[in-house]
């Protein structure tokens, strides 16, 4: 027992010199070691910097790249605040070019001859993602749009999106985090629009609706942004409930742009579209007319998701884009007039 109790107390002075030699400065102090991880991640060396850590992070750390560190920033000062043997900590403060600052607390470990960073990352939360793909600088991971997420990120300077596409702009302002941060991706104001790219496909999305919708033979033209509800009437004051040789004749496609609402996006004209019914009215007992309307395109209607780089338009006021329109009264897309 006495033994044991000695060698107790000798292992536990060991213990206590290590720790005292390296808060002193012996083998790699804790300054050394926040410095030579700081400029590792300046340097975009993702291995080198993790050398200095403790483990990876309880967080997904898909976004621990290369791609999402920005390096345009500065390290001003470090400085050891305690002593205190197993509780050292360093105080780092780093600053971008606009004069911006920012401080954290890393807390060290001894580990061998040197110490190792226990808390060396910032935790981000995105609550949710409007096109499932959150970003952080120039890296971009999928998620599931409905969930919210927990990401590390290195210390450093970041516009962080939780929307990002090639189709969709948003503007993010940077933010510059060192450590032990958590930032709620929902609480920043992104107000997303499309690109010129997004704008393209928009537009090329609704030509296409269009044409579908014209190159068909009947009023009742379902999930279509123009058609007539139930009749009608011909310059001779007849009403019609059907017409022979029925034709759409688009006369003018309307100019779209997208605009973000509360979850999603919805379709805005900019020059409003016209087309074009003709056909013939038939009636027992009198004589055929040529019946010719002109109709409005009401793209008001039309919402449209993006997912995988690829646009979809649907009926954003029945539910979204998996939700069915047939329980649709005919009425509801009708511009005719009747």
């Amino acid at each position: 027992m006495f033994m044991s109790l000695a060698m107790l107390i000798a292992a536990t002075m060991v213990s206590i010199g290590v720790l005292e030699h390296l808060a002193a400065g012996g083998g790699h102090s804790a300054v050394d070691v926040v410095r030579g991880y700081l400029t590792s991640v300046k340097e975009r060396d993702v291995d080198a910097a993790l050398e200095y850590t403790t483990s990876y992070s309880e967080y997904d750390d898909r976004l621990l790249t290369a791609d999402a560190i920005d390096p345009d920033w500065e390290v001003e000062s470090l400085h050891q605040a305690t002593t205190e043997y197993r509780n050292i900590v360093v105080v780092a403060i780093i600053s971008a070019s606009d004069g911006r600052t920012a401080s954290g607390v890393f807390a060290l470990a001894g580990h061998g001859e040197t110490w190792q960073i226990t808390n060396p990352f910032v935790t981000v939360s995105f609550q949710s993602s409007l096109l499932g793909v959150v970003a952080a600088n120039d890296e971009q991971v999928e998620v599931d749009p409905a969930q919210p997420h927990q990401f590390a990120l290195f210390p450093g300077l970041y516009r962080l999106q939780s929307i990002a596409s090639e189709l969709v702009d948003a503007d993010s302002a940077e933010r510059l985090l060192v450590n032990g941060v958590v930032v709620t991706g929902a609480d920043e104001s992104e107000a997303a629009s499309l690109t010129e790219s997004g704008e393209q496909e928009l537009q090329r999305q609704v030509d296409l609706l269009l044409d579908d919708c014209a190159a068909k033979r009947q009023f009742t033209l379902q999930g279509c942004p123009f058609g007539v509800a139930h009749s009608v009437r011909g310059e001779s004051g007849r009403t019609y409930y059907e017409l022979e040789d029925l034709t759409w004749t688009i006369q003018q496609y309307p100019v779209v742009t997208g605009v973000q609402a509360e979850d999603g996006f919805i379709v805005v004209d900019r020059i409003p579209g016209i087309v074009e019914l003709s056909g013939v009215g038939t009636r027992l007992n009198d004589d055929d007319e040529d019946v010719s309307l002109t109709c409005m395109v009401d793209t008001s209607k039309l919402g449209f998701e993006i997912a995988n780089e690829q646009l979809r338009l649907f009926d954003y006021q029945v539910g979204g884009p998996d939700e069915s329109d047939s329980t649709l009264p005919s009425s509801w897309w009708a511009t005719c007039p009747s």
